[in-house]
């Protein structure tokens, strides 16, 4: 596993209307890459990769589903603050709200060790991600490894 790897945790809220992983996971099926849209606060990555130039980038969706947080992990190839790739690479649900994005990032499926909430604390703080999740009304987190 890479030492120099940047958790980003978006926060999905729950499956309810849609599941923003299965849905995703559709999409690098048919296309081997996806791209998810995260709504709200735009994410820093230019600030990211200067601070960690080498480093490898995993988005975590956060899902609430069956009353527990899930995680569910994807490799990030690419970042823009609007829409570059072809019609078909994101999930349909974007349709109608595609020009009041901020954030996209163009992933693909990770296939290193898993790791759960209880691994990854966040940066800002160093305070446990299970922790912080549920107390926060933040939509994403800069985490890490626990050491």
């Amino acid at each position: 596993m890479n030492k120099n790897q940047t958790f980003i945790v978006v926060k999905c809220g729950n499956d309810n209307e849609y599941h923003a992983a299965l849905e995703l996971d559709k999409v690098i099926t048919k296309n081997g890459f996806a791209w998810f849209a995260k709504y709200g606060s735009a994410i820093k990555f230019s600030k990211l990769y200067e601070n960690n130039p080498e480093g490898e980038f995993i988005l975590c969706l956060s899902i609430f589903s069956e009353g527990q947080y899930k995680l569910y992990s994807y490799l990030i190839i690419e970042f823009s603050e609007s829409f570059t790739g072809p019609e078909g690479s994101y999930p349909a649900y974007y349709k109608s709200n595609i020009y009041y994005i901020n954030t996209w990032i163009k992933v693909k499926k990770y296939s290193e060790k898993k790791f759960s909430y209880e691994d990854l604390v966040v940066k800002s703080s160093l305070r446990k991600l299970s922790d912080t999740i549920r107390r926060s009304t933040a939509g994403h987190f800069i985490c890490k490894l626990m050491k």
